[in-house]
């Protein structure tokens, strides 16, 4: 995320430029058959466009166990993200606010892999009770 010397900036982006730690490489984001790092979730702005917050969790069978980090990137197409730093949780729950982070938690339901993980979780459990 770049600033302009003639273009004015948004108050909002200065405030998320402050809170951005620098990373030295790009988190692990390796899943096999479902398990391991993976970037989930999202929460966007349109003042960072095409920039927006996203969480790495770890995933168990595609189901979300717990977060790794919150991270700002931009998605470059397929399996490919550009990242510009992490977020720490308690800076992010500041700038994004309640609602920001009802959001960012509430779009972990829009990927298809955590509704994938749910199903395999149910058909295990009715295996189990049934059979």
């Amino acid at each position: 995320m770049t600033t302009h010397d003639t273009a004015a900036v948004h108050p909002r982006v200065e405030h998320l430029q402050s809170i951005v730690q620098p990373i030295g490489r790009a988190p692990t984001l390796f899943r096999i058959n479902g398990i391991g790092p993976t970037l989930l979730g999202s929460l966007r702005y349109p003042y960072v466009e095409p920039y927006y917050i996203a969480m790495q969790f770890f995933t168990f069978a595609f189901i979300p166990l717990f977060p790794l980090g919150f991270y700002l990137v931009k998605h470059d197409g397929g399996n490919s993200y550009y990242f510009i730093g992490r977020l720490r949780y308690a800076d992010l729950k500041g700038f994004a606010g309640p609602e920001g982070m009802r959001a960012l938690w509430l779009s972990l339901l829009k990927h298809p892999s955590v509704w994938l993980g749910l199903a395999v979780m149910t058909f295990i459990a009715y295996g189990i009770v049934v059979g």
